[in-house]
């Protein structure tokens, strides 16, 4: 049966593919590499594709699977020729960007076909058409030899196999490298099955459906192509592949080495590079990363290196694409390169991500000539043409590689001097920039840097690590870690004596590239991190302090302890001389060596001031146990948070004893999620009697309930505690305790911040608050009410608290039901000249269009709300006029929130767009949609 012999004769030739590196006769089995892609139909407007192409991380893995998630979109290669509405599509088209997978997909498509797998009873033949080798044909040649060149077993049985044309598929694969003479379209030969013809003019008419009309057609093609081929034929189905998930790109690297071992190494250090792993959704680039980590595992057994840096991957990319992804009507060059750098640079600046063609012919930049593997076209719904580079990121690149490229210092310096108060391209461009500087650049963008660049970039950098603190000190080393050498940054950081970092939160690459960095500083003599997050690199830091017997590090720091690093570092602590200051430890998750903190030799004493023990997972006796040795061996110490431990009504017990005989200065004292009940209000009673310095009291999450906080606020009234917070949030409170609250509103004149968020109060507790928020003695600033059952019901006596109440500065009223009356009256008070309100939080309250236009001339009049959250409403198109009138005339307002509202696509762009023209006029407004 030749149908039988045609299907082997598939399956032989399509089981097997090639790497771009493989060697004579080195194949891999289709099917243990094959990973499914994301393919959808969804034709997204210009928005949506400049926030898709501006993504990494968290927010590109979010978009993705919000398009698989959409039923209506998202399908499979095996759906392609599946009925829709009562018909079967003739002619489908595949499309995507360079390396995104085109060719795989068609050759499983074929291999499922062959294996019996795929649309058994739709086609009897598949017929495969290879593009790039059609182009290659100079002779003329007929339909028929074209079709059956490469088909051995069917060129005996021609006639039959064409006279069902209904069960042949022709698959076009790469219609964009077909190329096609510019008189073309004057051509108006009819031809036949037999004659010879210029193969441009037969493809032409093969797609034109001129010849075989009754067969059915699968073609890909890169969007640029997508333009020409609606000129030849009607397309009945598009679909567009995305490439890899998430989990897709683990798995195919689990698929691509051989050693289990090896893959999950491999996984492990991808997923540490945001940026990497994001580009990986092409296969090309997870490709790419592949090989290279496992040459190295090869030769060396494990990752040393593995992608030096985020440049090399896109220097390996731009080499691939170059090699195995252009059209043979262009060379790389340097002169390409800076073009396409200066397109880039020049788009960045302008905050222009997508390219129409005018701005493309500024640059002498032809997508007909230039390669379409760095510039696509972007697919709208919009009828023009529109180019983009494959990712923001490789924008960001291509303009780092116009600084390479450019004979100019004077460019090189218009970058070094945008350093100092950065915009947002200018980090990653600069990063981008040092890491080719650091790189073989030279062969593959054939282009070499003069030896006087690298001279005034060192001596930039040397200079800059003196002048700069704080997180532009921290850009710079991640700059210089983005270098492939070690002599570069060595020279630059072999002067430094000293460095300051300020309230900074350091990631892990963060404290990787300052530990690897500080090496090569022999000069270094003081290592100053206040207020810094230390992170769970406990141990690190310690080597760190080693590697400088001399060093003295000042800490005055916030340490995140985790289990791991628990028993090294509490030790250095305690017995390292050079560890003057810390002003919070914080311990999470330690079961042991929590005592070694208290018993520290007095010579070398902490002056301990903050404490936070979290989540411990220490036992009931424990834990109070330990804060009691501590409060015994610390008398400075003046923050205690014990939150979202098992603490409970004994551990408080046991905490009051101590502080009865202990001379304690506690300010702050964090309770959140301690397993509390009414109980334990006696002890913090007494708390409140032995500390007159209290300042802040944070019960939230508890269950003290409405007696607990009568007691509370009663103990209150009568102390002669300054306390500035009190925390009740989720403590199952109601009406039946306003009235206490309210008493304490009304006595306790130093109270500024009251919390009682997600409780039951009401609108009748709210009523009975708001008095005493008129009376002159409330000076309370910050109220947060949110997720408390308020109606407009409560509305008016808010309105009147607003407007008599000139203290009162932040009101969060998140997550009621106040609705557009309730809003509609609180705008009466923000007219008000004694209203003295600047946040005022109103996400998901039920608002919708009926009440803009009242908001919007109440800030007409407001002089001093900064901030308005009204994001998760039912806000629509129709509103924008009001918002951009809101936007544009009230001068002080600095943030707007509208995010989660009913607004289409447009209006979101239009909201958007006024408010970066407001910024650009120097109006400080930031609009969240």
């Amino acid at each position: 049966d030749y149908q039988e012999k045609h299907k082997r004769e598939m399956k032989k030739r399509f089981e097997r593919v090639r790497d771009y590196n493989a060697l004579p006769g080195e194949w891999n089995c289709l099917y243990n590499i094959y990973t499914k892609m994301l393919i959808t139909t969804k034709e997204r407007e210009r928005g949506e594709r400049e926030q898709e192409l501006q993504l990494t991380g968290k927010l590109h893995h979010q978009m993705m699977e919000q398009l698989q998630a959409d039923e209506g979109s998202s399908i499979e290669y095996t759906q392609l020729f599946d009925q829709r509405n009562g018909t079967r599509p003739k002619t489908v088209v595949l499309h995507g960007v360079t390396g995104i997978g085109k060719s795989y997909t068609v050759q499983k498509f074929i291999l499922d076909w062959a294996n019996g797998k795929l649309y058994q009873d739709l086609f009897n033949f598949v017929i495969f058409l290879d593009c790039k080798e059609i182009s290659r044909y100079k002779d003329n040649v007929s339909i028929e030899d074209l079709i059956f060149i490469r088909q051995d077993v069917l060129q005996k049985y021609r006639e039959e196999i064409l006279q069902i044309p209904e069960k042949v598929l022709i698959i076009v694969e790469g219609f964009d490298r077909l190329i096609f003479s510019s008189n073309l379209t004057n051509m108006d030969e009819s031809i036949n099955e037999f004659d010879e013809f210029p193969v441009e003019l037969i493809m032409k008419n093969l797609i034109g459906r001129q010849l075989y009309p009754g067969t059915s057609m699968l073609i890909t093609t890169r969007p640029e192509g997508l333009d020409r081929l609606k000129t030849f034929v009607t397309i009945d189905f598009c679909a567009e592949i995305l490439g890899f998930m998430e989990e897709q790109r683990r798995q195919y690297i689990h698929r691509y080495f051989k050693k289990e071992e090896w893959a999950k190494e491999a996984v492990n250090y991808i997923q540490k590079n945001e940026i990497v792993f994001t580009m990986c959704h092409l296969p090309v680039m997870c490709w790419i990363v592949s090989t290279v980590m496992r040459q190295e595992m090869e030769n060396e057994g494990r990752i040393e290196k593995g992608v030096k840096s985020t440049t090399q991957a896109f220097l390996y990319y731009t080499r691939v694409l170059s090699k195995h992804h252009n059209t043979g009507s262009w060379t790389p060059n340097d002169s390409l390169f800076q073009r396409l750098g200066a397109l880039a640079l020049d788009g960045l600046k302008e905050q222009r991500i997508m390219f129409d063609e005018k701005h493309l012919q500024e640059y002498s930049l032809d997508c007909s000539k230039t390669s379409p593997s760095f510039l696509t076209q972007v697919i709208l719904r919009e009828d023009r043409r529109t180019y983009s580079f494959a990712h923001l990121k490789v924008q960001e690149y291509f303009a780092a590689v116009f600084f390479y490229s450019s004979k100019q210092l004077g460019d090189t310096d218009s970058l070094l001097a945008e350093f100092r108060t950065p915009k947002p391209h200018t980090i990653p461009i600069m990063r981008f920039f040092f890491g080719l500087m650091g790189t073989d650049a030279t062969q593959r963008l054939n282009c070499t840097p003069s030896p006087e660049k690298r001279e005034k970039l060192l001596r930039w950098m040397k200079s800059s690590l003196i002048k700069y603190k704080g997180p532009l000190f921290l850009e710079l080393l991640h700059i210089l870690d983005a270098m492939f050498e070690e002599d570069f940054p060595k020279s630059a950081m072999e002067e430094l004596k000293d460095v300051t970092l300020s309230f900074q939160s350091l990631q892990e690459t963060d404290s990787r590239v300052l530990r690897k960095h500080l090496q090569y500083s022999f000069q270094l003599q003081t290592l100053e991190l206040p207020g810094c997050h230390l992170g769970d690199e406990g141990e690190a830091w310690v080597s760190i302090c080693h590697s400088f017997p001399a060093l003295l590090v000042q800490i005055y720091s916030k340490i995140l302890l985790l289990k791991k690093y628990e028993q090294n570092l509490l030790l250095f602590l305690c017995y390292n001389k050079y560890i003057c200051n810390i002003s919070s430890l914080y311990l999470a998750a330690l079961h042991s060596n929590v005592y070694v903190i208290c018993y520290r030799d007095k010579h070398y004493s902490i002056l301990l001031e903050g404490l936070k023990l979290q989540n411990t997972g220490c036992n009931k006796k424990a834990l109070p146990l330990i804060s009691v040795s501590i409060l015994v061996t610390n008398s400075n110490l003046t923050q205690l948070d014990l939150s979202m431990s098992n603490l409970g009504d004994l551990g408080i017990h046991w905490i009051v004893n101590t502080l009865t005989t202990q001379k304690c200065k506690l300010q702050n004292l964090g309770l959140i999620n301690t397993q509390l009940t009414s109980k334990c209000c006696l002890d913090l009673q007494s708390i409140l009697d032995l500390n007159t310095d209290l300042r802040w009291l944070n019960l939230g999450w508890n269950a003290l309930a409405d007696t607990g906080v009568k007691d509370l606020c009663s103990a209150l009234q009568t102390k002669e505690c300054p306390l500035l917070l009190l925390g009740l949030e989720a403590n199952g409170l109601t009406h039946n305790c306003a009235k206490d609250l309210s008493s304490l509103l009304s006595a306790h004149s130093s109270l500024n911040t009251l919390v009682l968020s997600c409780n039951d109060l009401g609108d009748e507790g709210v009523k009975i608050l708001c008095t005493a928020l008129q009376k002159p003695q409330c000076k309370l600033e910050i109220l947060w009410l949110q997720d408390n059952a308020l109606t407009d019901a409560c509305a008016s006596d808010l309105c009147q608290a607003l407007s008599t109440n000139q203290c009162l500065k932040m009101l969060v009223l998140t997550e009621n039901n106040l609705g557009d009356s309730g809003l509609i009256q609180l705008c009466d008070s923000l007219k008000s000249p004694d209203c003295k309100l600047q946040a005022l939080w109103l996400r998901s309250n039920n608002l919708t269009d009926a009440c803009a236009k009242a908001l919007c001339s109440a800030l007409h009049t407001n002089k001093y709300l900064i901030q308005l959250n009204l994001s998760e409403n039912a806000f629509t198109d129709e509103s924008l006029n009001s918002f951009i009138d809101i936007i544009g005339t009230n001068g002080n307002l600095k943030v707007l929130g509208l995010n989660g509202n009913k607004f289409t696509s447009h209006g979101r762009e239009k909201l958007k767009s006024f408010g970066t023209q407001m910024k650009s006029s120097n109006t400080d407004v930031l609009v969240f949609v």
